[in-house]
């Protein structure tokens, strides 16, 4: 039998690029060992639980379930009184989404203050700058991380694949899922397996400030309204697509009755998750603006490979066991010590 002694959670992970690993090839690892406790980057915090003073505390809940983790969000924007951050790879004007960002309106109406990031990649990207303008008109600030264009054959691969939902700087949802519905298992058609973290406590503030980084830096684009075109052919188009977005933010009776059996699942599910308090805590990130070109002239591995050297350490230090779950390349580590 194994008594509980610590869970260690490094959460909110990205890999902004595979392959070239020749880059790295002076790397020195064995300069890697003790970073947890050294709090080296600036996307990077350690919490030590101490239980007298009640410093650096944090409460972890394992969201396995699609439908519960949705309504954890949800519940998360309703309790905002302050300040929400949004950040995900993909963003899709479906059923989630639209739940989510009536939320997000919800919210700003009330006077909190709603920031967005969402990844421009061509190849999954949907929430547009017909979106964005949208939600501009209810005081919500949309940007998109690295536009650059097709041609630009290197750098458009330096994806953002962070998935963070931030709260008054005080709770925060992190992990596999982006806001689509197959991540919610909301999909007729096929529901991915997944996993987040929702964490509330003094950690939360270093991933806040982690998407302020993101959200801030040159590489992520203030979009330019769509401009009203002067082709017949075209405006239809522009009207169809502005008809599209005010569906999309009007209250449906099917969006509705969606609520409704989502929160009729999830609420049972929620109610007997159990909430971990953790002994330590590490949070830790790749740094924003990685491009083809800071790969060479920039020292790569240490201004923007956080991440890969906190899994070094997290690996070279656990002490009996290392539980590891990476869908696709978006790695999150979950380590655990236990002692007989």
């Amino acid at each position: 039998m194994f008594t509980y002694r610590s869970i260690a959670t490094t959460v909110s992970l990205s890999l902004l690029l595979s392959g070239c690993n020749w880059v790295y090839w002076d790397e020195d690892f064995e300069s890697y060992h003790d970073l947890s406790s050294s709090n080296p980057y600036p996307f990077h915090q350690v919490d030590i639980y101490q239980p007298d003073s009640g410093v650096g505390r944090n409460d972890i809940t394992v969201l396995n379930s699609g439908i519960a983790a949705l309504q954890t969000r949800i519940d998360m924007i309703r309790r905002a009184h302050k300040t929400i951050e949004v950040e995900y790879f993909i963003f899709s004007p479906d059923m989630s989404g639209k739940i989510i960002v009536q939320e997000l309106v919800s919210a700003a109406k009330r006077g909190v203050k709603v920031r967005v990031l969402i990844d421009k990649s061509a190849t999954v990207f949907e929430f547009d700058e017909y979106y964005a303008d949208g939600l501009k008109d209810h005081g919500i600030d949309v940007r998109y991380y690295n536009a650059a264009p097709l041609y630009y054959i290197s750098t458009i691969n330096f994806r953002n694949h962070r998935k963070l939902l931030v709260v008054d700087g005080k709770e925060a949802v992190t992990g596999g899922r982006n806001i689509e519905n197959d991540y919610f298992d909301l999909s007729e058609q096929y529901n991915f397996l997944d996993r987040d973290l929702h964490v509330s406590g003094s950690i939360v503030k270093a991933m806040q400030d982690s998407f302020n980084a993101f959200f801030e830096h040159d590489i992520s684009e203030r979009y330019h309204s769509p401009e009203v075109p002067n082709n017949r052919i075209e405006l239809q188009k522009y009207e169809r697509k502005q008809e599209a977005v005010q569906a999309f933010l009007a209250h449906t009776e099917i969006e509705e009755a969606t609520r409704a059996r989502i929160e009729a699942i999830a609420r049972p599910i929620l109610m007997e998750k159990k909430t971990y308090l953790c002994p330590e805590t590490t949070f830790t990130s790749d740094a924003p603006g990685g491009s083809f070109w800071t790969r060479f002239k920039d020292p790569y591995s240490d201004n923007y490979r956080f991440l890969r050297k906190t899994i070094f350490d997290k690996v070279m230090t656990v002490d009996n066991s290392l539980i590891l779950a990476s869908p696709l390349r978006n790695l999150k580590i979950l380590t655990m010590r236990f002692i007989p």
